[in-house]
């Protein structure tokens, strides 16, 4: 009961960021870093404590990305990021998911669910580096967080599943909304 109302805080406080970004003209990209980073710690605790792990593991990364950001960290990088070097690997493993799935239903998946961790962790570096921008990472978010809903209802981690299925919506509608 208790890591269930863990997991709905950290879900909540996730979408009222997501919102606020996405609907909002000028945000405090600041305030965006700093409910990200609350909320992404409560939904990995919550995510590991019931084996979820792509949930868990793209919200750890969230975490250390809100956390650079918010103490004003910015390493510099050894290498220049590339979207397409990025995402296209994303884009191959989703698509062996789904073909896989009629063979093998859960690794299939599991494997859709993993590319969507992919693309949610790629696409928050790219836009916390600059590399993107708020229209190109509301796209990706929007495949990322469908991708992940078939895993995430199959490993009962109904509070990501919740926030995976609005994510996708809100980003979608933010999209839709900056490209009017």
């Amino acid at each position: 009961m208790i890591l269930s109302l863990i997991g709905w805080l950290g879900t909540s406080s996730y979408l009222v960021a997501h919102f606020y970004l996405a609907l909002t003209h000028n945000p405090r990209i600041r305030l965006y870093y700093v409910v990200n980073l609350l909320a992404a710690v409560v939904l990995v605790f919550s995510s590991a404590a019931i084996a979820s792990w792509q949930a868990a593991v793209t919200n750890l990364f969230w975490a250390l990305i809100s956390l650079a950001i918010v103490m004003r960290y910015a390493p510099q990088l050894p290498f220049k990021l590339s979207e397409s070097w990025l995402m296209r690997p994303c884009v191959l493993l989703g698509i062996a998911g789904l073909g896989l799935s009629p063979l093998v239903f859960y690794q299939g998946m599991s494997l859709l669910g993993w590319a969507g961790t992919a693309m949610f962790v790629l696409s928050y570096l790219l836009f916390a580096s600059g590399v993107i921008q708020r229209r190109r990472f509301l796209c990706y978010n929007t495949m990322a967080a469908y991708g992940l809903v078939p895993i995430l209802y199959l490993d009962g981690n109904l509070p990501v599943f919740v926030l995976e299925l609005a994510w996708g919506t809100i980003s979608l509608v933010g999209l839709l909304r900056l490209k009017a």
